[in-house]
């Protein structure tokens, strides 16, 4: 009887040995699970409860090219998305007919805002038509009659937009034959005052158009609305050579160099415009 007792308080002890081992191991594997080394090799400490660790959100442009309808440069575009990828930016991108007003109210969501568009200029105020430079969506107005209803008569109506047409460069035409050109819709810069948002905190507007800039009236608006720059055409360039300047201009704002724009790009050869960039006070 002894010696079976004493056999047995042997395995009792052997028992909780192994158990004592197992319950040590899993503790460490535990504790490495809850306090995972650092590449040194020393313990990271547990982040602290209710501490909020901050997401830097992601840079945004957008590409609102109703250029493209008429003059569309798929290398350029490549080339554009490309060089915003590169700087980190995520790119939306709108083009043509595409380039309707509903991209427009959301322009506050992003860093850089990039218009390839023709442009007018009302020189005066002409009835319900505000002074300024106008930008054209890619949209004919009966195309946006079909898409949203009787607003673009009351748009028009109320100055925030106009009729616009396109007439084809170095062709004079008679007043019957400009009649049977089709009408885009175009926004004024009453549009962009009293129907966007406020913009994002240092964001960056580029008009690559006509006459953008031949007065203040949309730099007003965009600068006053937090952007930090609004850069845009003096007078009629030719979307060539805007095309040609386009990725030169976007690499030098995604390296911080706005304030040498003005003196690196030369003035259209063809038409003497010249680039412009308006800066926010105090940028």
């Amino acid at each position: 009887m002894a010696r079976a007792r004493r056999s047995r308080i042997l395995v009792d002890k052997r028992f909780k040995a192994l158990a004592a081992s197992f319950i040590a191991v899993m503790l460490v594997v535990i504790a490495a699970a809850l306090y995972p080394g650092q590449e040194d090799g020393s313990a990271k400490p547990p982040l602290e409860t209710g501490v909020v660790q901050e997401v830097e959100a992601p840079k945004r442009a957008l590409i609102y090219d109703s250029l493209y309808r008429e003059y569309p440069n798929d290398k350029l575009l490549e080339n554009v998305i490309n060089i915003l990828e590169g700087a980190g930016y995520e790119v939306e991108v709108y083009l043509g007919r595409n380039a309707t007003v509903d991209p427009l109210y959301s322009l506050g969501e992003y860093d850089i805002i990039l218009f390839r568009a023709h442009g007018a200029f009302n020189s005066e105020e002409k009835g319900q038509f505000p002074k300024g430079a106008y930008i054209y969506t890619g949209l004919y107005l009966k195309e946006a009659n079909r898409i949203y209803g009787g607003y673009p008569v009351k748009w028009i109506d109320e100055g925030l937009m106009a009729k616009g047409i396109i007439p084809p460069p170095g062709v004079r035409l008679s007043a019957e034959e400009l009649s049977k050109l089709p009408r885009y819709l175009t926004l004024s810069p009453k549009f962009f005052e009293e129907k966007i948002g406020d913009l994002k905190e240092g964001s960056i507007v580029m008009f690559f158009g006509c006459y953008g800039m031949d007065d203040d009236s949309l730099a007003s608006v965009f600068l006053s609305k937090g952007a930090m720059a609004y850069i845009a055409w003096e007078g009629n360039v030719t979307w060539v050579y805007m095309d040609s300047v386009l990725p030169q201009v976007l690499e030098m704002i995604v390296q911080g160099e706005l304030d040498s724009i003005e003196g690196s790009v030369e003035p259209d050869p063809y038409t003497g415009s010249t680039l412009r960039v308006a800066l926010a006070a105090g940028g």
